[in-house]
């Protein structure tokens, strides 16, 4: 129960009056109009003792030796909270056991490690992109339709694997699979306005097949655009960057920003795959076993990303080229 309010200089005066009068806690009581209990609390620490002893306070949901294995086996095993509570079968949110982690000075959720060193030559090229592009303004990358394609896997999707990181251990890196498990590739694009129809494409694609894809739904959600000043943006992946796809991309008359290499923290697709992913692999939601239920869950994931959330990460692209510029042509934080 709360702790009520605390006896006034007049009430104590009156308490030890009526006290020297012969009156019981009972009476005292009755009379001042406080409760019993304070009365008696009052009369047995005296008036020099009253009020400043600390209260104890809700005792704690877990003993320290709970939040010490827990803590190890964050550690050990990098393992999400959401994972923990699961595992253990915690009375407790989440959250109870993030802020453990954070109070413990050592843990830190990282991702693993997963980009590509940048050479000069990158650097060099990003840096020349950012001053030329952030020249443009902010209405400039709303033409723009952002795409790439993604693995996912049944227990998660490339790339994107989080963990808590004992600073006190090296940096963990996450391997590749070398067999075992089903996984889908998926082609998606984004505009200030639209996103294209969610693709599902052979990971072992070639150019020929690549083209195949953008004809059946890039060009479909460029008529849809309805926007004459539309840009194609793509990385510089050998399918996108051969001399046949940039013929079939000139042919039917698209125009291709020249994107710099090793630059995914430039597009803001890649945290809509972020999103995605959240969403597809939510932790209340059953594993995934199968192929077509994890088609399926990627649909209806992909139906879900807003316009407002992909519009507010496409406006966040001069930020991005203000912050290649800052970091010298270095990493960002997107």
């Amino acid at each position: 129960m709360p702790r009520g309010k605390q006896l006034s200089d007049i009430e104590k005066q009156r308490i030890i009056y009526l006290r020297s009068c012969g009156k019981t806690q009972r009476q005292i009581a009755h009379i001042i109009g406080r409760s019993q209990s304070v009365v008696k609390n009052f009369l047995k620490l005296g008036i020099e003792n009253y009020g400043k002893s600390k209260r104890s306070g809700r005792p704690p949901k877990f003993s320290s030796t709970v939040k010490r294995a827990i803590l190890r086996e964050l550690s050990n095993t990098g393992a999400s909270s959401s994972a923990l509570v699961h595992r253990y079968n915690l009375d407790c949110d989440p959250s109870l056991i993030r802020k453990w982690a954070k109070a413990s000075g050592y843990l830190k959720y990282r991702k693993y490690l997963s980009k590509p060193a940048l050479k000069e030559h990158h650097i060099a090229d990003r840096l020349k992109f950012a001053d030329k592009y952030l020249k443009k303004g902010q209405d400039f990358w709303q033409h723009v339709i952002f795409c790439d394609e993604k693995k996912f896997n049944f227990d998660g999707p490339d790339g994107f694997k989080y963990y808590w990181h004992d600073l006190r251990h090296d940096t963990k890196i996450m391997s590749r699979r070398t067999r075992g498990g089903g996984s889908v590739m998926v082609w998606g694009g984004i505009t200030g306005h639209l996103k294209t129809e969610l693709a599902f494409c052979n990971s072992r694609m070639n150019a020929a097949k690549y083209q195949d894809l953008l004809h059946d739904y890039l060009l479909p959600f460029i008529t849809l655009t309805e926007d004459e000043n539309i840009i194609f943006q793509q990385d510089n992946a050998p399918i996108h960057v051969a001399k046949s796809t940039k013929k079939w991309l000139y042919d039917f008359g698209i125009s291709t920003l020249q994107w710099p290499a090793c630059s995914p923290d430039l597009n803001p697709m890649e945290n809509v795959w972020g999103i995605l992913a959240r969403k597809v692999y939510d932790r209340e939601k059953p594993p995934i076993n199968d192929i077509q239920q994890l088609k399926q869950r990627l649909q209806s994931s992909w139906s879900e990303v807003s316009h407002t959330v992909i519009k507010k990460l496409i406006d966040s692209v001069p930020n991005r080229l203000i912050d290649v510029i800052k970091n010298k042509g270095k990493w960002t934080k997107y």
